[in-house]
């Protein structure tokens, strides 16, 4: 980065850094950015792709398998959104809850549950964000929801997505050979 070059070169940037050494070379890239220089990095960090990267090329086994921005990517291979709960500690029957969610929302599905906090997936091509945040602040109350949050899909979450289900793909059992890639089934991005 010394002699501020036009085009800079980072491989793995802040692999095995402590988190504010991390931080302060994060906000050196995001300068050189903000000044208009080109940076290409290597990372296994999608936290930190989707921090500093318009655009993502995903490599697997040495091969290209998705190019785009990260929200394309999101939209693309996430799973929608993530809805977490967290209710009043005297609740004795949390069923109740998730069978109602679940009622309102039949794609929604439980990932997680720690004491009085619930996970939620909902998938968004079949539940709009405007019907969820409607849903929970009219029964909030009743279901002694003490606060919700409501975020998308990460990078991580979404690659691992798409990982899994191209791995089930290839997998269909112990004699099937597996299918080379086709340039079709690869993400591409979309301008």
């Amino acid at each position: 980065m010394l002699g501020n070059p036009q085009i800079v070169l980072l491989d793995e940037p802040t692999s095995g850094m402590d988190p504010v050494t991390r931080r302060l070379v994060w906000s050196n890239v995001s300068e050189a950015i903000q000044e208009k220089r080109s940076v290409l990095l290597t990372s296994h960090s999608m936290a930190e792709c989707d921090l500093l990267c318009s655009r993502l090329a995903i490599m697997v086994n040495g091969q290209l398998c998705c190019i785009g921005s990260p929200q394309y990517l999101k939209h693309k291979f996430g799973a929608g959104f993530t809805v977490t709960i967290r209710m009043a500690e005297n609740v004795k029957d949390w069923k109740q809850a998730i069978k109602c969610l679940i009622t309102h929302f039949p794609a929604a599905s439980l990932k997680a549950q720690h004491f009085n906090i619930m996970e939620f997936s909902l998938p968004s091509k079949q539940t709009s964000l405007s019907s969820v945040f409607k849903f929970l602040e009219k029964n909030s109350s009743d279901l002694s929801i003490l606060d919700f949050s409501v975020s998308q899909t990460t990078l991580d979450q979404a690659y691992g997505l798409r990982w899994l289900r191209d791995k089930k793909k290839r997998n269909h059992g112990p004699h099937h050979a597996e299918k080379p890639a086709r340039a079709a089934d690869r993400c591409l991005c979309a301008d």
